[in-house]
């Protein structure tokens, strides 16, 4: 017992440190069991227990819709659960979550037990989403100025990625 407690800890350890939500959701009742920083990502305090439901209340109806359930099917069938969505946490902040999984089948196959991991990607997905603002008003900026652009390794001198402008 002793053991398994280290282990435990340790593993509770890794997540939190690396900002990683688990879960654990019995697949024929739906009940669920999570840690604390799961609980944190949907807005809630760490000793909260969140339902299954609840947690899919949070998921914008688009990402539910288009994204999340797609993901579930398709987890029912290779046993590989992944998504990024969205949610509006208890505190009405839209963040933007990302989530790995693995089905456990029965000896009969039927799937009855998920494991998996979440994490609160909003940093990262709000980074790419000005990345590709950045993008196009350079693009933008570059079409209506009609110039050419190629972009130049610094050390070498090679210059390559033309633009079909630069061409012209």
């Amino acid at each position: 017992k002793h053991k398994i407690h280290e282990e435990e800890e340790r593993l509770r350890l890794a997540t939190e440190s690396s900002q990683t939500g688990t879960w654990d959701l019995n697949l024929k009742t739906y009940e669920i069991f999570h840690s604390p920083y799961l609980a944190e990502i949907f807005g809630y305090e760490r000793d909260a227990k969140i339902l299954h439901s609840t947690m899919r209340e949070h998921l914008l109806e688009e990402d539910r819709k288009n994204v999340v359930e797609k993901a579930f099917e398709k987890a029912l069938k290779t046993g590989i659960y992944q998504y990024e969505a969205r949610v509006i946490d208890s505190n009405g902040i839209e963040k933007w979550i990302a989530t790995n999984g693995k089905v456990f089948f029965d000896e009969a196959g039927n799937p009855h037990r998920m494991l998996g991991v979440m994490r609160d990607i909003t940093d990262r997905k709000t980074n790419e989403i000005l990345l590709r603002q950045s993008h196009h008003q350079l693009n933008t900026t570059m079409d209506a100025t009609k110039l050419g652009r190629f972009d130049m390794n610094p050390e070498t001198l090679e210059k390559f990625n033309f633009s079909p402008r630069f061409y012209e």
